[in-house]
């Protein structure tokens, strides 16, 4: 357990850490995690189960003895909780797991996109997003084109639009 002094140091440390960070834990491969606390989260917050009280839980991290250490948040519960030791540990400061867009235009792939399916020639198929008629609506990537999205009945093909990402093995992009 900490002390109080060494307590008070851990969340200046962890205050600093996300001032150099904008909002975020600084860290090479830390883009998919956004602080929060008290049970906040972003409203994009990976949905990652269904907790016994039939709220969604959301993949969260917490910092505990050197690490993070992976968790659930229930927002009515206000803490990521995780297992260690043999316990479960409550911490309610966290880091909650967000998707990532990348922002090509024009066909193009960003590093890592998610492959999400193959078109009826066999061209992979990736997640996208873009902005259209005064939403943001999800569609298909096919490399080359852009990003299809049904909308009205028919087939929309937009040239700017963001891609979903993940973070490769080695924490690239």
């Amino acid at each position: 357990m900490l002390s109080k002094r060494n307590a008070m140091l851990a969340a200046g440390a962890a205050a600093a850490l996300v001032a150099l960070g904008g909002g975020r834990m600084a860290g090479a491969a830390d883009a998919d995690w956004v602080n929060g606390n008290n049970g906040s989260k972003p409203f994009d917050a990976v949905v990652g189960g269904r907790d016994s009280d039939g709220q969604q839980l959301y993949f969260c991290r917490a910092y505990h003895i050197n690490g993070f250490q992976p968790g659930k948040l229930n927002p009515t519960h206000r803490t990521c909780n995780f297992g260690y030791g043999g316990r479960e540990i409550t911490s309610p400061l966290y880091e909650t797991l967000v998707p990532h867009w990348q922002s090509p235009s024009g066909g193009q792939l960003p590093g890592a996109p998610y492959h999400a399916g193959k078109d009826s020639d066999g061209a992979p198929l990736y997640i996208c997003r873009a902005n259209y008629q005064g939403g943001l609506h999800l569609g298909k990537l096919r490399e080359g084109a852009g990003c299809y999205i049904g909308y009205g009945g028919t087939e929309i093909l937009l040239k700017t639009y963001q891609v979903l990402t993940r973070l490769t093995d080695d924490g690239a992009r």
